[in-house]
């Protein structure tokens, strides 16, 4: 800016002739300059005429308004102003909220126009609700679902290096290793929405040896007894029907059946 200031300074201010330049070099100068500065200031005009069009995504489903960086889009800006909606003087570039349509002007320090942006707001997909057949036993499978989404491509993420593009994909023979948290996102266009779930994969329980009395004689009890596994229910069945919950059954007044 000071260099522009002199030139302004040289071409207007009245200069002795004899310090500088002959009258036929100083006309000369001055016009070289004259044209100089009129090509700066149409070079500006016309950077300023570009209107860039730019597409972001809305913060939330159904919310309509985005929060985007000013300067992301047009460099080298001292000041922005809001041309639509609601114009006037953007306070905070950094953190502006825009809405479909809103479209602002960059000034350098001049202040002359460095160009127009304006915004396209992207409706996000639904959430794709996650979910799955948690807690599972290990060997068994992991099935994990996604909520549909009209027009929507899934992705999902997890536990050792999981990953798959299925709407509801399946993990065969889980183990330890394949317990947390899986994630899977809805992508529609620029526009993503996530959701999560977890995932427990439950070891065996120790083995419940079983035992009895056997051989008893027929009128006489058959008492059926489990090793206590820690925090374990129990669901017994055998001959005839029987079938009971208790650790320890007894079956009074045994016969051949």
């Amino acid at each position: 800016m000071k260099h522009f200031y002199e030139l302004l300074k040289l071409i207007f201010t009245p200069l002795s002739i004899d310090k500088y330049f002959s009258i036929r070099e100083l006309r000369y100068t001055r016009k070289s300059l004259i044209l100089f500065l009129i090509s700066l200031f149409f070079l500006h005009f016309n950077t300023s005429d570009v209107l860039a069009q730019e597409n972001v995504c809305e913060d939330s489903p159904g919310s309509g308004t985005a929060i985007v960086n000013l300067n992301d889009y047009i460099g080298g800006a001292d000041s922005w102003y809001r041309d639509n909606p609601n114009p006037g003087t953007v306070t905070d570039p950094t953190s502006e909220q825009v809405v479909d349509g809103s479209s602002y002007t960059a000034f350098d320090a001049v202040p002359i126009s460095i160009g127009s942006v304006s915004f396209i707001v992207n409706s996000l997909p639904a959430t794709p609700t996650a979910g799955s057949n948690s807690p599972v036993c290990q060997g068994t499978a992991i099935n994990l679902t996604a909520a549909t989404v009209s027009g929507a491509s899934y992705s999902w993420s997890g536990p050792n290096s999981f990953s798959s593009n299925a709407q509801n994909p399946s993990i065969a023979n889980a183990t330890a290793v394949n317990a947390g948290t899986y994630i899977v996102t809805a992508t529609i266009g620029l526009c993503s929405s996530s959701s999560s779930t977890a995932v427990v994969v439950t070891p065996p329980p120790a083995t419940p040896t079983a035992g009895s009395n056997s051989p008893v004689c027929q009128g006489t009890a058959i008492n059926l007894t489990a090793a206590t596994v820690s925090g374990a229910s129990y669901s017994w069945s055998g001959p005839n029907s029987f079938s009971s919950n208790a650790q320890n059954p007894s079956i009074a007044n045994a016969t051949a059946v």
